[in-house]
């Protein structure tokens, strides 16, 4: 399911013509939790049509991805561009695709 969930980000990138400048991934399992956390962070520039487009089509995807946080910036008033910081999570059930 890990490898799913890296193939529908970028492919939802590509579609959206979106440039994924850095994307990190990361497995989280709580001792006493019965649920694996795969987390997303990446970091994209963009405008603010085109990031929203990006979150929009994953909200469709087959993937079990929830938007945790989205963070952005841009250089001053007059960039169209911004810069963000998005984190997403997909969970699974210990022992059967973790």
């Amino acid at each position: 399911m890990n490898t799913q969930v890296a193939q529908i980000l970028h492919q939802t990138a590509d579609e959206v013509h979106l440039g994924l400048d850095e994307v990190s991934f990361s497995l989280e399992e709580g001792a006493t939790t019965p649920y694996l956390r795969y987390r997303v962070t990446m970091s994209v520039s963009a405008s603010y049509p085109l990031i929203r487009r990006f979150v929009d089509k994953l909200k469709l995807s087959p993937a079990e991805l929830s938007l945790d946080s989205i963070t952005c910036a841009r250089e001053n008033i007059a960039s169209p561009g911004l810069g963000c910081e998005l984190a997403f999570s997909a969970f699974y059930r210990k022992g059967t695709n973790g």
